[in-house]
């Protein structure tokens, strides 16, 4: 192999990881009203991006195709300081933990993240994030987000619920 060969996949691998953290700085942001711009989620994303939440009842799933039909359906979540007939949280932040990333090609990539929720409430859901991802340009995008919970606090703030 020759010298310096290996820096490449390791770029490419802090590119993923570059990735789902600038995702998940864009959603904290607008979930959390600190941004009304939901164009730093969708900018994270490929053009015509599969979004997909698996069902974890009562939570129905569903799935997203390109831009606008994520935008429809993550902006019925817009924060109670926008959407007063909501019951949601001032305060929404993603951690992120185990992340592996498989380099299937030589602009896409596969990737299996961890993540746990915190709210006003403390922990409010957790779950995984199975992820394809591109190469557009300089950067890595989501092509493919799966998003299952594995728990949820029944009192969550996730998703935002209409007020009683």
């Amino acid at each position: 192999m020759p010298r310096g060969s290996w820096r490449s996949p390791s770029g490419d691998r802090e590119g993923v990881r570059r990735a789902t953290y600038d995702y998940m700085a864009a959603a904290d942001a607008f979930f959390s009203d600190e941004s009304p711009d939901f164009e730093n989620v969708l900018a994270q994303l490929a053009d015509d991006v599969i979004m997909e939440f698996a069902p974890f009842p009562p939570l129905p799933g569903f799935m997203c195709r390109g831009h606008a039909e994520v935008r429809a359906m993550f902006g019925a979540w817009i924060p109670p300081s926008r959407n007063p007939a909501v019951v949601g949280s001032p305060f929404v932040r993603h951690n992120i933990t185990t992340c592996h990333i498989e380099l299937t090609g030589k602009d896409t990539a596969a990737a299996k993240t961890y993540f746990m929720v915190m709210t006003d409430l403390g922990p409010d859901h957790a779950g995984n994030y199975d992820d394809k991802l591109v190469k557009k340009g300089d950067r890595w995008v989501f092509a493919h987000r799966r998003i299952a919970l594995l728990w949820r606090r029944p009192d969550g703030r996730f998703p935002p619920k209409p007020r009683a």
